[in-house]
């Protein structure tokens, strides 16, 4: 996967996305019903976005949340262009 940069010459240009993820999150709900032969990660169902205080992982198939992270009004960074990935 990639994302597209802007060169300072001003052309786009691809740049590669490395995946920093250390841990997975999946409903339990739906583990327990995935079928055989189906990875968790294919049979995920998932929506990822702000709230008010922090960010929320929704389960779409079960409509409940996965996980909520509070941020306790802490200032995050959102990594753009410049940066290097996540880590």
């Amino acid at each position: 996967m990639s994302r597209q940069v802007r060169t300072k010459g001003g052309e786009l240009m691809a740049k590669p996305l490395k995946n920093s993820i250390g841990m997975f999150y999946h409903c339990g709900n739906c583990l327990e019903q995935r079928p055989e032969g189906v990875s968790p990660r294919e049979w995920l169902r998932a929506e990822f976005g702000p709230t008010p205080k922090g960010f929320q992982l929704w389960c779409v198939r079960c409509e409940m949340s996965i996980v909520s992270f509070n941020l306790l009004g802490q200032k995050i960074k959102i990594i753009n262009d410049e940066d290097e990935g996540g880590d």
